[in-house]
């Protein structure tokens, strides 16, 4: 298998600064433009199923504030019988459990579009920047699955897309400040995450009603998070898209 065939092979760049040489070069080479393709059509799906999470977040933080309220309710004894207490009890949980399921259904192609943009979206960066980049297309995606780099590997890998997308000269690196907080929110989402299903899971089936308060804060802040995340995701995506059409455009002019 050749370098080019491999994903996880680096790219080489001539150190030399670009130029017409170069560009003509580029017109036939492994980096041309015509090695760019245009991810309009993946970034529209990524855009509607992050529409669709924002909207299952919103609705399971509301369902989790709602059974902040019967939880209140039952620590301050507003239910006057056992019956109402495990008729609120069931009906809360039915709604976070069924809410849950809607969170799981949309994160799995979530996960996966992503992903598949990912690639797209930094193989188009290796066709457009002019300067080296450290991080192949498929290791953009790879870090996400090896313990310990996956906490700024993908970070990383995104970020220098996004210069080499917007900057291919290399010279101007602004307007990058949104990566810091859309990683942060990651890493934030991830521990949440972690933390309230080894609770649930830890519960037990008499779990002590400062346990299911504890757990249930931690659910409504994590859905906030959440809902923070996937709109910074949101806007990186579609500025991956303006960024890149207009570079081609600027950068291959001749050749298209």
């Amino acid at each position: 298998m050749s370098s080019n065939d491999n994903p996880f092979q680096y790219y080489e760049h001539e150190s030399e600064p670009f130029n017409e040489r170069q560009g003509q070069d580029r017109a036939s080479g492994p980096h041309s433009p015509h090695f760019y393709v245009d991810s309009s059509v993946i970034t529209s799906v990524v855009f509607f199923l992050l529409i669709v999470a924002i909207l299952v977040d919103a609705l399971g933080t509301f369902v989790s504030s709602w059974e902040a309220i019967v939880l209140q309710n039952i620590q301050s004894g507003a239910y006057e019988t056992d019956e109402a207490i495990q008729t609120a009890a069931e009906s809360s949980d039915l709604r976070v459990s069924l809410v849950g399921v809607l969170q799981l259904v949309i994160s799995i192609p979530l996960g996966i579009v992503f992903l598949c943009w990912t690639w797209r979206v930094c193989k188009n960066a290796h066709a457009l920047g002019m300067t080296p980049m450290t991080n192949t297309p498929g290791w953009a995606v790879g870090w996400y699955f090896i313990p310990i780099f996956n906490l700024w590997k993908p970070y990383m890998a995104l970020r220098e897309a996004f210069l080499a997308s917007c900057f291919p000269d290399g010279e101007q690196q602004s307007g990058t400040s949104i990566f810091p907080a859309w990683w942060c929110f990651h890493i934030v989402s991830a521990i949440l995450g972690q933390i309230s299903g080894r609770m649930a899971f830890s519960l037990g089936d008499s779990p002590e009603m400062a346990q299911l308060v504890t757990l249930n804060g931690i659910q409504i802040t994590e859905g906030v998070v959440d809902i923070l995340l996937n709109a910074l995701t949101l806007v990186i995506v579609l500025r991956f898209l303006r960024c890149q059409r207009e570079t081609r455009e600027k950068t291959f002019a001749d050749f298209l």
